[in-house]
C-alpha cells in the first residue's frame, strides 16, 4: 500500500541528507531490542502492536521496517506459533551485506533494557537466544530482494508506512486522521497469501488528536496476523490509551565508539565526528551525529561568529548570518534559527551552572562568585569550536568593568524570555527576521522594545 512521506519542501535539508530507513540496509548498536523482538517472535508470542521509544536517530523505524520486510518475506510460509524462525535463514538473509545487521567492526556490549513493568515480556518455555549468536543475520535482507525493494518503494501490497506530512501554511509536520483512516482502511484488507499486514507508523507523536483516536480501535483488536509498529522518541506526547495497548520497546543510546562507527559506515562521506564535541553536544545516536556534522554545527559556528563580531546586536551582521544559513536548510531558515539560537541559550546556562558546582557557588543573586564561567582554574576546552564558545559565554556573562554581572537566575530568565519569543514569533507568522532580530538582543540582555532596525 502506498503511504505519505513528507513532501519534499519541508524535509530533510539538501545540505545534510538523512539515509532514509526505507532503503538502510544496515542496523548499529541495537542488540538489546534485537534480542527481546527474536525471543518474542520464536516463541511465538509476537504481540500485535509495539510502541518503539528512544532517542531520535537510534534506529527505531530502521529496525521496524528491517522487521517488516523479514516477516513479508516469509509470508509463504509464515512462522507457526512456537516456531524457530531462525533456525534456517532464507537464502536472501545469507546472501545480505558482509557486515549484516551488526558487524565485527559494530560489535558492542550495550546492557539490555528491562521490559516495561506494565507490559512484561511473555512467558515462554523456549530455550534462550544468546544475545550476539545471531546478531550478524537477525531480520536481514539483501537490499536486492524484491520485499526490500517493494518496501522500499512504498509499494509492498501488505506492508503500509506512515510518515508526518507537512500541513497549513506553517508547513508543520503532522499525521492527519486522513492518514490513520487509510492506515485502518488497510488493516481490514486480508493479507495476500495468509502471510503478514504490517503497519508501521513512524514519529507517531506527530499524529493529532484525531488520529490518535482513530487508531485506537485497531490497536485494541488487531486482526489475526496484524503488526502495528509506532516509533516515536516522545512517547508522552501520546495518548495513555495509545500507551497502554501496546508492548513498549525501549532503544538504549549508542555508546560514543557505536556513533562514530556508525557515521564511517552509513555517512563515509562526512568529516569525521571530533570526541569532544559528540561529548559536549550529547550526541547518542548516529542521526544526531549526522545531522550536527553537516547542519548543526557549521549553523552553530556561523551563530558564534556573529555574537563575536559585535559587542551589540547588529541588523546588518544578522541579515548577513540568516543568508548564510540558506545553503543549509534548502531556503527554510527559521526553523534553523531559532533551534541555533535555542541551543546556545541552553548550551550558556549548562556552562554556567557546571562551572558554580565546581566553583562551589549556587549562582545566586551575588553574581559568579568574582570568577568568569572559564578560568585558569577550569581551563577553555581544547576544541576550537568550543573555546570560541566559552570566550562568548565569558563576555557576555560580564558587565561594562568587567566584572562577573549575570546571576544564574537572570541568566535563566534570559532563556526562557529568547524560548518564549522564538516560540510565540513563529505561531504569530512573524517575519523570520523580526523573530531572529528579537531574540539577539534578547540574548544580549537588551529590551528588545528599545531596539530598532
Amino acid at each position: 500500500m502506498t503511504s505519505h512521506p513528507p513532501s519534499a519542501s519541508a524535509g530533510t535539508a539538501a545540505a545534510s541528507p538523512a539515509l532514509s530507513p526505507l532503503t538502510n540496509p544496515h542496523l548499529i548498536g541495537l542488540e538489546s531490542p534485537v534480542h527481546q523482538l527474536q525471543q518474542a517472535l520464536a516463541a511465538g508470542r509476537l504481540a500485535g502492536s509495539w510502541l518503539l521509544t528512544g532517542e531520535a536517530g537510534v534506529g527505531k523505524a530502521t529496525l521496524a521496517l528491517r522487521l517488516a520486510r523479514y516477516l513479508l518475506a516469509g509470508s509463504l510460509g509464515a512462522p507457526q506459533p512456537g516456531q524457530d524462525v531462525f533456525a534456517n535463514h532464507s537464502s536472501a538473509a545469507d546472501s545480505a551485506q558482509d557486515l549484516g545487521l551488526f558487524g565485527d567492526l559494530l560489535a558492542v556490549n550495550t546492557p539490555e533494557a528491562a521490559p516495561e513493568p506494565d507490559h512484561p515480556a511473555p512467558a515462554t518455555n523456549a530455550p534462550p537466544i544468546p544475545p550476539h549468536s545471531l546478531s550478524e543475520t537477525a531480520f536481514a535482507l539483501a537490499a536486492d530482494h524484491p520485499v526490500f525493494q517493494q518496501v522500499a518503494n512504498l509499494s509492498h501490497p501488505d506492508c503500509c508506512v506512515v510518515m508526518p506530512e507537512a500541513t497549513g501554511q506553517s508547513g508543520r509536520m503532522t499525521i492527519t486522521i486522513e492518514q490513520i483512516r487509510r492506515l485502518t482502511d488497510f488493516l481490514r484488507l486480508a493479507a495476500g497469501h495468509d502471510g503478514w499486514r504490517i503497519a508501521v507508523v513512524d514519529q507517531a507523536h506527530s499524529m493529532t488528536r484525531q488520529a490518535q483516536n482513530a487508531l485506537l480501535k485497531s490497536l485494541e483488536e488487531p486482526p489475526a496476523q496484524t503488526l502495528i509498529l509506532l516509533t516515536t522518541p516522545l512517547p508522552s506526547a501520546l495518548l495513555p490509551t495509545i500507551r497502554s495497548r501496546c508492548r513498549r520497546l525501549a532503544f538504549p543510546a549508542l555508546s560514543g565508539d557505536q556513533v562514530r562507527q556508525g557515521l564511517a559506515l552509513l555517512y563515509p562521506d562526512y568529516p569525521p565526528l571530533p570526541p569532544d564535541l559528540q561529548a559536549s553536544f550529547r550526541l547518542t545516536t548516529i542521526g544526531q551525529a549526522a545531522r550536527f556534522l553537516v547542519t548543526l554545527w557549521p549553523g552553530y559556528q556561523s551563530l558564534l561568529e556573529l555574537l563575536g563580531r559585535s559587542g551589540e546586536p547588529n541588523f546588518h551582521l544578522l541579515q548577513q548570518w540568516r543568508k548564510s544559513l540558506s545553503p543549509l536548510t534548502s531556503g527554510s531558515t527559521l526553523p534553523l534559527e531559532s533551534e541555533l539560537m535555542s541551543l546556545l541559550m541552553q548550551r550558556w546556562l549548562r556552562s554556567f551552572a557546571h562551572q558554580q558546582v565546581v566553583a562551589g557557588n549556587d549562582g545566586g543573586e551575588g553574581g559568579i562568585a568574582d570568577q568568569p564561567p572559564f578560568s585558569a582554574q577550569h581551563p577553555l576546552p581544547k576544541s576550537p569550536l568550543l573555546m570560541q564558545e566559552a570566550a562568548l559565554f565569558t563576555r557576555l556573562s560580564l558587565g561594562n568593568g568587567g566584572q562577573a554581572s549575570i546571576s544564574g537566575h537572570a541568566l535563566g530568565q534570559r532563556q526562557a524570555a529568547v524560548t518564549r519569543w522564538l516560540q510565540e514569533g513563529a505561531a504569530s507568522n512573524l517575519d523570520p527576521a523580526a523573530i531572529s532580530w528579537q531574540a539577539l538582543t534578547l540574548i544580549h540582555g537588551l529590551n528588545p522594545a528599545s531596539q530598532t532596525a
